[in-house]
């Protein structure tokens, strides 16, 4: 009986240290999930931001189909005022009204498609960045699982050595009191 029980308590140390390593792993597997929804949350800001620089595109393109169908419009509208003086302020007005339509759209195309660039590579760089983290977490990861396996085996066998050590010893002992009577 006593032998059984000596076994069991090598079983049960057995069992705690293998549990804990189950939790590592665990934890483990938690840490690559993290890992995956990270990239999908990258993944889905570069798709909502192709989608918000393509809109920022068209609002530019009819902005700037906008302001050329006015001109147009105006300068139609121009074309026979009549003496040659309304001719040439119609054609001065045509220049600045051309000159004004070429500094709207630089004001409003210029900021938009610089912000727009910035953040994109910034983004890029985010990406590659975590992309890189994620990567050597799971090298780290995977050296720490190595070496916590070496170091619960060795525990588990030096706890059984200790174990035998602690029977043999608990033998001896029984065997010279036995003896002494």
């Amino acid at each position: 009986m006593a032998h059984l029980g000596k076994q069991s308590s090598r079983n049960v140390a057995d069992f705690i240290w293998d549990d804990w390593f189950v939790g590592l792993k665990l934890m483990y597997v938690y840490q690559s999930e993290m890992a995956n929804l990270t990239l999908q949350t990258i993944e889905y800001q570069k798709e909502v931001w192709a989608q918000t620089m393509e809109n920022t595109m068209k609002i530019e393109q009819e902005t700037k189909n906008f302001f050329e169908d006015i001109k147009n419009n105006y300068q139609n509208n121009t074309k026979n005022p009549g003496s040659e003086q309304a001719a040439r302020a119609f054609e001065e007005w045509n220049q600045h009204l051309n000159e004004f339509f070429k500094r709207i759209q630089l004001l409003t195309a210029t900021p938009a498609t610089a912000s727009l660039t910035t953040v994109n590579k910034s983004q890029e760089q985010m990406e590659a960045s975590f992309k890189s983290l994620i990567e050597q977490q799971k090298k780290i990861r995977e050296e720490i699982k190595s070496l916590m396996v070496n170091f619960v085996n060795e525990i588990k066998m030096t706890q059984r050595e200790m174990a035998a050590s602690f029977e043999a010893i608990d033998k001896n002992k029984t065997i010279n009191t036995r003896s002494e009577k």
